[in-house]
């Protein structure tokens, strides 16, 4: 070392940090086996020679902290940056706090009535709310779904219900189809599925 004639002897421990535990630093990881004269600091769990354990330990504990949810060693000075939500978890910067909060675990009303934090509006508002507009397959309107079918579910909105009920004459047996089972009706005749009026 500079500013030393005298040789001095130092061992370098190194440890492996599985993908599990990627979230640890390097100096927080626990090597495997640790050397018999290395002990290990209460405060940053780190294995510390022990000829300057003592001068490692007056230092880090006045200038370190080790983050209980995340096992990082944080400096004091920097322990109020160093923020968890408390609800998932998430590491932020100061100015992320209201934002998060806000994105992931504040509720939003719907149009129908319902409340959704907004990783979830979006799935609601294409399959399930009752105000969506869709366009009818039978009708080909632009029209609004309205509650899910009694019968099917979230599958068939009520207007394509109401709307499939209609029937229309087929053109080979001559008897009323109802438009929700024209295909399979045609099905049964392949060679004159072309034959059926179409729907308007």
């Amino acid at each position: 070392m500079r500013g030393f004639d005298l040789e001095s002897q130092y061992q370098i421990l190194v440890s492996r940090v599985e993908k599990g535990q990627a979230h640890q630093t390097p100096d927080t990881a626990s090597p495997a086996q640790p050397s018999p004269d290395h002990r290990q600091c209460a405060n940053c769990a780190q294995w510390v020679p022990s000829r300057t354990f003592d001068m490692h330990s007056a230092f880090c504990i006045r200038n370190n902290t080790l983050c209980s949810i995340c096992h990082r060693v944080v400096q004091k000075t920097q322990a109020e940056q160093h923020f968890h939500c408390p609800i998932c978890e998430q590491l932020l910067r100061p100015e992320e706090r209201a934002k998060h909060q806000l994105m992931k675990h504040e509720s939003f009303p719907c149009t129908c009535g319902a409340e959704f934090d907004l990783s979830l509006m979006q799935e609601h508002r294409r399959r399930y709310c009752p105000d969506r507009m869709i366009t009818c397959k039978y009708c080909h309107d632009y029209v609004r779904a309205g509650p899910p079918s009694q019968k099917f579910g979230f599958d068939v909105s009520e207007h394509e219900e109401y709307c499939g009920s209609r029937t229309v004459d087929c053109a080979v047996c001559k008897r009323a189809v109802a438009l929700k089972v024209t295909h399979t009706h045609a099905c049964t005749r392949p060679k004159h599925r072309l034959t059926l009026p179409l729907v308007r």
